[in-house]
């Protein structure tokens, strides 16, 4: 019995201890992540010859920095980032230390950049901050690539189909739309139909990398038509094969099917 007393009395020590080491108002002031806006040390400066260049620079220590400069983001210590966009940007500014990170903002007031948006593909895309709206082109809405189309490979191909003899491709239908803007950001929407025919728009951004051809959504998918959906698994990851004021072709991957890779491009036209 003696024994027994001296082990009940050893686990409820235990667990004294236990309940000390754990208390939240003892562990809290161990916890990293507690520095204050006022231990951060950081610079947001605009180039003078160009203020839509910004340099970033993190001289907080000991933490790992993370930057949001709404277009975009960064994890470099020290940055130079371009924001051709007219307008207020809030810059923010996170330290992380091993807890929450700490957050600050600065806001800039910008310029547009006249030189960036000078270049034709802004306008063939999106008519620059007007916006412009895209619809399937309903007399050849689809188009095949092989992965190596244009580079000669054996899986240099192309197949570009009328859907006049070709239905089976998708319902000659209004399958929605999608719109590019560049009115304060690289702005993305897409409108399509539920089951019951009631349209659902969802909101994002886009980027363009013209050296690598490709357009990438954020926040929402591309438009298409058809029930091809399930053979792709990447819906916001486009390779631009044409792209004028007239015409649209973005192909995403078809990855999902038994039939093989390929680009399935779907082809665009502008809103009337």
């Amino acid at each position: 019995m003696k024994n027994m007393k001296t082990l009940y009395a050893l686990i409820v020590g235990v667990l004294a201890l236990a309940v000390v080491a754990c208390d939240p108002i003892e562990d809290r002031g161990s916890m990293p992540g507690s520095l204050s806006k006022q231990d951060l040390t950081y610079s947001v400066t605009q180039d003078p010859s160009n203020p839509n260049s910004i340099y970033l620079k993190s001289s907080t220590p000991g933490v790992i920095p993370f930057w949001d400069y709404a277009v975009g983001t960064s994890k470099q210590a020290n940055d130079t980032v371009f924001i051709p966009f007219l307008g207020d940007f809030w810059i923010k500014y996170y330290a992380y230390n091993g807890g929450v990170p700490t957050v600050d903002s600065v806001m800039l007031s910008l310029p547009e950049n006249q030189d960036y948006f000078s270049d034709p593909v802004w306008e063939a895309l999106a008519k620059r901050s007007e916006g412009k709206t895209w619809v399937l082109n309903m007399d050849h809405p689809l188009a095949y690539y092989g992965m190596d189309f244009g580079k000669g490979s054996g899986d240099d191909w192309s197949w570009l189909p009328d859907l006049k003899g070709n239905e089976w491709i998708m319902d000659n239908k209004d399958w929605g739309n999608m719109t590019f803007s560049l009115k304060g950001g690289y702005k993305y929407s897409r409108t399509m139909y539920d089951a019951n025919g009631n349209p659902q728009t969802t909101n994002g951004t886009f980027s363009f990398d013209k050296t690598a051809n490709q357009v990438t959504l954020k926040g929402a998918e591309l438009l298409y038509g058809g029930t091809f959906y399930n053979l792709v698994s990447n819906w916001q990851k486009m390779r631009v094969f044409t792209m004028t004021d007239d015409e649209l072709s973005l192909g995403v991957v078809r990855d999902q099917s038994p039939e093989g890779l390929c680009y399935l491009a779907f082809r665009f036209k502008p809103k009337e």
